[in-house]
């Protein structure tokens, strides 16, 4: 198994959530054990962003793509890493368009 990363994916969004009960709270779990496991992985299953970022966009919260490029640590190899864009073929750019900051 591939060793979890110093500052991981799961990591970045539970910081913009402001921690793992926040995030829980906000996808509407009782406990926090679920995002516990992200963290302890470093990585959150493709299955979950859409959930996500409709928290984050319900909460006013800053969210952008990359923030969802992740490892599969259950992967071994070059093939560890999953192309942001293909793990996220059901999200539509619109969806991040209120998050991008002004120039």
């Amino acid at each position: 198994m591939a060793e979890r990363v110093e500052f991981s994916q799961a990591d970045r969004i539970v910081e913009v959530f402001g921690g793992r009960k926040a995030l829980a709270e906000a996808l509407g779990h009782k406990h926090g054990t679920t995002v516990q496991r992200w963290q302890e992985t470093g990585w959150i299953p493709p299955k979950h962003n859409e959930a996500i970022i409709a928290a984050a966009k319900k909460l006013g919260l800053r969210l952008n793509i990359m923030d969802f490029c992740t490892v599969d640590p259950s992967q071994e190899g070059l093939s560890d890493v999953i192309d942001p864009c293909s793990c996220l073929l059901a999200i539509k750019e619109e969806d991040f368009s209120q998050n991008v900051p002004p120039k």
